[in-house]
């Protein structure tokens, strides 16, 4: 007998008021995990994240507590995170990167962009139409200015209509560039190197790597599109995505520490004094995942290349665009 909706609700008060033995919890929480779909059943298609790999998982758990919103209650995770930061910093290039792991690549871009504003002062955005969304959401949070640049017939960033929505903007109007490094729909690859050399001196260059940071650095790709690009200053860079690490984790990597001072707030009750990061609570097991996944794969010995070399076999017979494949 199906229970009217009204009788459904009252039902499910009094279940909370009186509180659920373990064993109808855990039925509970079994019926509502098999409504999801999972890696594991192979249905999933078209996602941007992968299966977390198990030694991830475990390590999730063991830091399920950490909190880097305060750090000094946290000094291992600190440490780890100073460690992964190093370690993707130098896969894009850069010895010495500064940066955070967030909740994923919307808080990176929107946080890049924030720095950008704040260090120029511009107020307008130039990106490919085949930027992710939260490009959009981080111009209309900042109350920036749209300039959006169309794609040549290989779905990659148009450098000649990017210099024509150059000469729109004023001298000192023009608060940063986007490029990407890994389109969502596409997986195509910005030319990030002559996107560099047609923006204005001091112009932050912004690369949105969430998707392709994982994968580039372990394919024959030619093209320079990280931090060996002088003009980049700024690059995101998801582990939950196809580096095998678990949600939420994205990183946010920089040039140097000086940047993220603009956007400095005094946390006078916190462990440090000043808060660098959009989020003061930051869910930071994700740090031990990937921290995990990176030095037991081996990052710079080919361990992660396992994901990269399975798109093929796994997108076969989708149809394969520019430098990543559909997954």
């Amino acid at each position: 007998m199906l229970l009217h909706p009204s009788a459904m609700v009252g039902l499910v008060v009094e279940m909370r008021e009186k509180g659920m033995g373990l064993p109808e919890l855990v039925e509970e929480l079994l019926k509502y995990h098999r409504m999801d779909e999972h890696f594991s059943k192979g249905r999933i298609l078209g996602s941007m994240c992968t299966e977390p790999h198990p030694v991830a998982r475990a390590a999730h758990m063991l830091f399920i507590e950490a909190n880097l919103g305060n750090p000094r209650l946290y000094r291992g995770t600190a440490s780890m995170e100073k460690e992964v930061i190093g370690d993707l910093g130098r896969l894009m290039g850069l010895d010495e990167p500064a940066g955070y792991i967030l909740s994923g690549g919307t808080e990176a871009n929107i946080t890049a962009l924030y720095l950008a504003k704040k260090k120029t002062g511009g107020r307008y955005v130039v990106y490919p139409k085949s930027a992710h969304f939260s490009i959009q959401k981080a111009i209309k949070l900042l109350d920036l200015k749209p300039l959006p640049v169309e794609l040549t017939e290989e779905y990659v960033m148009d450098v000649d209509h990017l210099r024509k929505r150059l000469e729109e903007v004023s001298p000192g109007r023009l608060a940063a560039a986007v490029a990407v490094a890994g389109s969502t729909e596409l997986g195509t690859v910005d030319p990030v190197d002559e996107i560099s050399s047609a923006l204005p001196p001091g112009v932050p260059l912004h690369v949105d790597a969430a998707f392709g940071g994982f994968v580039l650095p372990f394919l024959p790709f030619r093209g320079k599109y990280n931090f060996e690009v002088d003009g980049v200053t700024s690059m995101t860079v998801d582990p939950h995505k196809m580096g095998l690490s678990t949600i939420p984790s994205g990183a946010l990597l920089l040039r140097g520490f000086e940047d993220f001072k603009r956007i400095a707030v005094s946390s006078p009750y916190l462990t440090e004094p000043f808060a660098y990061t959009l989020a003061g609570t930051r869910a930071s097991a994700a740090v031990a995942a990937t921290w995990a996944v990176m030095n037991h794969l081996g990052v710079f010995r080919g361990g992660l290349r396992m994901p990269v070399g399975m798109s093929p076999r796994s997108a076969s017979p989708l149809h394969c665009v520019s430098s990543l494949c559909l997954m």
